[in-house]
């Protein structure tokens, strides 16, 4: 099942529907879940060190639909991590919260493992993240990258 295509404008710092022809593209591959996974704010943790008074963030359709039931919080908590300075321990947070923010792809089992891996080159935050998957032709992966910069003090 396709989706609607979306791309990361590293320009701007903002995703986009992606637009080919006059028409808008679909998607067939996971680069849109992902996407959406990795630059959406997820709700922080009751045990996230937030400031006083400061919003918890997160998506409404985390929502609990009929008042009982909570659904996953959709996202990952990547603005948590913009009062910090680029070290190593900050590159292990984000690689821990991408592998959050993608795990519903093996709850709902749409993949079967999920690797992030990252690295500081300058004043960038750099993180891959290979999906790997069973299909109709066998297993398959496919790989993914992202760089936050902006997002990040120095």
């Amino acid at each position: 099942m396709a989706d609607i295509g979306l791309f990361w404008d590293d320009l701007n710092q903002r995703g986009d529907i992606a637009i080919a022809n006059g028409d808008i593209v679909m998607d067939e591959t996971l680069g849109t879940s992902v996407l959406l996974s990795l630059a959406c704010d997820r709700v922080a943790n009751a045990d996230d060190d937030l400031p006083a008074g400061a919003d918890p963030r997160g998506w409404w359709g985390d929502s609990s639909p009929d008042g009982v039931t909570t659904p996953p919080p959709m996202g990952a908590r990547f603005w948590l991590l913009r009062r910090q300075s680029l070290t190593t321990q900050t590159r292990r947070q984000a690689e821990v919260m991408a592998r959050q923010a993608l795990q519903w792809l093996i709850d709902n089992g749409i993949a079967t493992d999920i690797a992030v891996t990252s690295a500081l080159v300058g004043q960038n935050l750099g993180l891959g993240v290979q999906i790997s998957r069973n299909g109709p032709n066998g297993r398959g992966s496919s790989i993914y990258a992202a760089k936050w910069s902006a997002t990040l003090a120095s």
